[in-house]
């Protein structure tokens, strides 16, 4: 992302009370920023419910994505059971997976072939390298 879409994204969350941006300034000269995520804004923005946000553009109703950003959708993952959001989230940690986390429906689509070699193969080789590591399955 160039510094200017940075730049955009971050007053659009400003704007949408999900960061607060602190301006330092010592001895008259300007520090870098800091940032403040407000969580309490995040449980009341991000719903993903259908309920009014304040931020949800160009939303279609019905199969929402919590937030749309210029770049990025924060989704929403109700459509998800258990086991594919623990694959998700590992998918999103991974080189090679993560493209398929660029969509809820993209990755229920990769996640559902069956193969030793495609994402739930993997996911399901990687828990079980896990559970013969440590005799219990993690993360």
């Amino acid at each position: 992302m160039s510094v200017s879409s940075l730049k955009v994204q971050i007053k659009e969350l400003e704007k949408a009370g999900l960061l607060t941006i602190i301006h330092k300034v010592k001895d008259g000269a300007n520090l870098p920023n800091q940032y403040a995520l407000n969580l309490e804004a995040v449980g009341q923005n991000l719903t993903g419910d259908g309920s009014e946000s304040g931020y949800k553009p160009g939303i279609k109703p019905g199969k929402e994505p919590v937030v749309v950003t210029r770049d990025k959708v924060f989704l929403n993952f109700d459509d998800l059971n258990a086991g594919e959001k623990e694959c998700y989230h590992w998918a999103m940690t991974q080189p090679y997976w993560s493209s398929s986390t660029s969509s809820i429906e993209h990755f229920k689509t990769i996640y559902a072939k069956p193969s030793a070699k495609g994402l739930r193969g993997q996911f399901d080789a990687h828990k079980k390298a896990l559970q013969d590591d440590s005799g219990q399955t993690g993360h």
